[in-house]
């Protein structure tokens, strides 16, 4: 999806084309930051999690930027159900491989 630059939609001032627009260039403008390293199954399935690309300034206040990256294979429990989490590095923005 492309960037657009954000216009805030209104229903009551803008006819109906612009208002769809807007509302379309308003989620573009969104996406760029809730898409960054947004997690989720990977595809096809295959016990492992995609977190998205993204960018981040490092302490150094240097951005850095991640491509999409997969986590190692995680093992289904045996006998007690668990959590799995993925941490990204907050200052590289690197998924670690260990499950």
């Amino acid at each position: 999806m492309s960037v657009a630059t954000y216009s805030a939609p209104n229903s009551t001032t803008q006819d109906s084309s612009s208002y769809k627009g807007n509302i379309d260039g308003g989620m573009s403008v969104l996406h760029q930051t809730a898409g960054m390293f947004a997690p989720h199954s990977s595809s096809p399935a295959a016990m492992t999690i995609t977190i998205d690309a993204g960018s981040l300034m490092n302490p150094t206040g240097i951005i850095e930027t991640q491509a999409a990256q997969v986590s190692g294979t995680i093992t289904a429990p045996v006998l007690h159900s668990r959590i799995d989490l993925g941490v990204i590095d907050v200052t590289t923005g690197v998924l670690p491989r260990r499950p």
